[in-house]
Formats: structure tokens, sequence, C-alpha cells
């Protein structure tokens, strides 16, 4: 038989007028369950009534074998924002759920054709369950990569919690992440007026004695004709437009920092080249698109040491895999970075705010600006990590 405590409140009538009774609980879901019971009484538990029940409860709030109660999601959920949207720099969306009766929760994210975007494959609600149960409001804490591709995508967050009955007493929630591409990198004001925004789209580059083709400037790959580091001693003159910067993404191949073969000091630049070279220009890299503020200021994404201010030819971003200057990660989700060109002065631009002066203004020629960057200078020529 199961013995059955039921709060005091219940304001229930004579507790010992009668032999046969029903008890309806309401479950924190609004799931009610029925019991038929014998004769209510007090315990020695002050506050608290008994009672035994006479059959199996009834209703949504029961569940599982025996009135054992099921699995269910309180008030507060199920996952709560209902979706979020990211940018294709990935991060953390936090939801909040309540869940009734668990002993194990975990969560999945999995993307479209199936690809899995956190940033271990499955993320689990780690600290939420402990032996005595989940019960109550959590939050799920869910990792995504970042979005390296050209359209948006769209992500699924699964959250399964599990209850004592077993596998049968299972819950769902399910909710959607968007990466989306395009519109969320940084206008940069100008000064004293207009803005900087991303140059974007197919132009055409000029390569020296290869001559010119057409390629996405948003691509570092593209225009550097390979994957990062691109093809070493390769010059891209870009006629970048006065009004506007280059933002070019790229990914830190895995293994590529921290291969069993990699030189002892690994490094390359990106450099400013001479020819055609039409004014200063400054350079970044961060890991949000078109950031071009001080690696020192609050909130920058822009990695320390990856920071050049009104660079003449052959002056330079030094890249390396160790020490606390211009250090890259190949780990994911670390290893998805930009790098930012623009003709400005950039040392009064912000994180989000701040001014950039331009630079080309009046040694450009009509409305662009001749910005030759060279890919070289650097131990990583010929080494390929195994």
């Amino acid at each position: 038989m199961l013995r059955l405590l039921v709060s005091a409140a219940l304001l229930l009538p004579a507790v010992f007028a009668q032999a046969q009774t029903t008890i309806k609980i309401t479950m924190p879901d609004s799931s009610t369950c029925t019991y038929p019971t014998g004769q209510v009484s007090t315990n020695s538990t002050p506050g608290q009534l008994q009672a035994t029940a006479s059959a199996a409860g009834t209703g949504a709030g029961c569940g599982g074998p025996a009135g054992v109660g099921s699995v269910t999601f309180g008030p507060a959920s199920p996952l709560a924002p209902n979706s979020q949207s990211l940018g294709n720099g990935g991060g953390t969306a936090n939801f909040n759920f309540e869940v009734v009766n668990a002993t194990q929760c975990n969560g999945t994210i999995v993307g479209p054709s199936g690809g899995k975007f956190a940033s271990s494959g499955a993320a689990t609600a780690t600290g939420l369950c402990a032996a005595t149960g989940c019960s109550g409001q959590q939050t799920f804490a869910a990792t995504f990569l970042a979005n390296a591709g050209t359209t948006d995508l769209l992500n699924t967050v699964t959250l399964t919690c599990n209850g004592a009955s077993g596998p049968a007493a299972v819950s769902t929630a399910t909710v959607t992440v968007l990466h989306t591409i395009g519109g969320n990198c940084a206008t940069i004001q100008a000064s004293p007026s207009g803005s900087f925004t991303q140059w974007t789209g197919n132009h055409s580059v000029y390569y020296y004695s290869a001559g010119s083709r057409t390629v996405d400037v948003t691509s570092f790959s593209a225009l550097f004709n390979g994957t990062w580091p691109g093809q070493y001693g390769l010059i891209a003159d870009m006629s970048i437009p006065a009004t506007q910067y280059v933002a070019a993404q790229f990914t830190v191949p895995a293994n590529y920092m921290t291969a069993a073969n990699v030189p002892a000091t690994l490094y390359g630049k990106f450099q400013v080249g001479q020819s055609n070279f039409s004014t200063t220009l400054s350079m970044t890299v961060s890991t949000e698109c078109g950031d071009f503020s001080n690696p020192t200021s609050p909130g920058s994404s822009v990695v320390p040491g990856c920071y050049l201010n009104k660079g003449g030819a052959n002056t330079y971003i030094r890249w390396t895999n160790t020490g606390a200057s211009c250090a890259l990660s190949d780990a994911a989700p670390n290893n998805v970075y930009y790098l930012n060109i623009i003709n400005a002065d950039i040392s009064n631009v912000t994180h989000g705010g701040g001014t950039a002066t331009s630079t080309g203004n009046q040694a450009c020629s009509g409305s662009t600006c001749s910005d030759p960057i060279l890919t070289g200078n650097g131990t990583w020529q010929g080494y390929t990590p195994n």
C-alpha cells in the first residue's frame, strides 16, 4: 500500500469524520493526481496529514507505475527563452527551466544535416542533478562554435530529463538557436562625420605576377589563396573604399598550433607592402567582426598584441602560437578570427563605440585606397602539422 503525506493546508473537512475519501493533489505543472484513500488522520510530523491510498492515483500528475511521479516541466519552462539568435562568432546561450521528479538532465545541440555545433558535440547540463534528483529552477548553458559558412544556420537544443522510474519516464524540451550571417559586423563612426562599414561581396584584387582575380573579400582563404595562414609570400593588393573596411574571417585549423612537429617558435606576419601603397592603415585580429578597439580597453575582442595603428609600408602584425603577444589558438570554439583592415586612425575606437579618423580622404586616389597586404615572413613556411 502507498503511504501518502499531504499538507494540512488542503483544508479537508473533519479529519476523522469518514473512513473513505479522495485526495486531489495539483502538481507544479498544473497536472493533477487524485487518490482514493482510507481514513485521514494526523501523524507525528507537525503540519502533516496522512492517509493510506486504497488504489492507484489517477491523472496526468501521477505518472509512472504504481503512482510514481513522472518527469514534468514546471511553470517556468520548458526552456525559456524559446529561441535565441547568435552572431556567426558563436557563443553561449543560457536557458532556464524548471523540472519536477527528475534524477538526471542532459542537453544536446544539433545543427543542419545532423551537424553538431556544441563545443564537445553534446552539451551536458552539468551540476543540475544530484543523487536526490534535480527538481526546481535550473539553468542550462549551451555552447556553440562559430558559423564559418555563408548562410544562416538553425540549431536545435534538446533537453532530456529522466526520472527514477526508468527510461519510460522521460520528458524533452526543444528550442532553436539561430546563427546569423551578415548584419553583425561593427559600424564604426568616423570623425568628424560619417561612418565605416564592412566591405562585402566579390571584388577584383591584384596579385602582381599572378594578375587580378575576383574574390570574396570577407573570406581570408579567398583573399590569400588557401586556408589560414594562406599562400606564403602572397601579396593581395586591395582597392578598399575609403568609407569601408575589410574584415576577413579565418579559422586556425585544429592541431596547427600544437602538432608534434610544430616549430619551436611558430610565427608569421600580416605585413603592409610597398608597391602601390596609398596611405597609412590600421589592422587588428579579433574574434568579433570589425573590432578595431585597443585590446586593453573594456570589452575588446582584439587578441592582445594583434593591433597596428596607422602603419606604413613594411609595418606588420606578428602572430604566434605562444606568449602574450598575438598568440592564436587552434582549439574550438576559440579558433575563429577576423583580420580587420581600415584606412583610418583607430586610437579613439572603443568596443562598440568611439570614432575613427580617416587617413585616406586626401591621400588615396578617388574613392578607394590601395592596400597591399603580404602573408609571409615566418617560420610557417613549409610547415604542415602532423
